[in-house]
């Protein structure tokens, strides 16, 4: 399920054009060299430039380990004067004490915790937003808990009748 959130939040940050978002290192001449060992994006002067280029506040974040991959370059950011928004459910940690407690450190730090489905509303907004809606409602279906959803339809098609 965290796969298919990270997933599922990195394809549809790519489309909001809302925030800057990097769902992986950016393009470097040294690209072929695979990996370049950073638990902390932050420290890679190439990424913070990509975020930097985009002109924008806002950072909506996720990663693999809440307490290493998102914390640090979390905190750098709000040092830097970012708004960060870690998505509290497209991230895991080693334990789910070390998940709290690095989330808990953000808090303090400034973070203003988010989950995947309440970005995915913030950027629909409303449902007179008719042709993302389809989109949005398959990403819940297929990423969420979709009985809220699919028992509303079920209700109103009983009421019909």
């Amino acid at each position: 399920m965290l796969i298919q959130a990270t997933r599922y939040f990195c394809s549809l940050a790519r489309f909001a054009r809302l925030i800057p978002v990097t769902t992986k290192q950016p393009q470097t001449k040294n690209q072929n060299e695979g990996n370049k060992y950073e638990i902390n994006s932050w420290e890679d002067q190439e990424f913070v430039a990509a975020v930097k280029a985009t002109g924008r506040k806002k950072l909506i974040m996720c990663a693999l380990w809440t307490e290493a991959c998102l914390l640090f370059p979390a905190l750098d950011a709000l040092s830097e004067g970012y708004e960060v928004y870690p998505v509290t459910d497209a991230v895991g940690g080693t334990s789910p004490e070390s998940h709290r407690a690095a989330l808990e450190r953000m808090i303090h730090a400034g973070a203003k915790p988010t989950t995947w489905i309440s970005v995915h509303c913030e950027l629909q907004r409303d449902w007179a937003r008719a042709n993302t809606v389809p989109g949005f409602v398959q990403a819940v279906v297929e990423h969420g808990r979709p009985g809220w959803f699919l028992n509303l339809v079920e209700q109103r098609q009983r009421m019909k009748k």
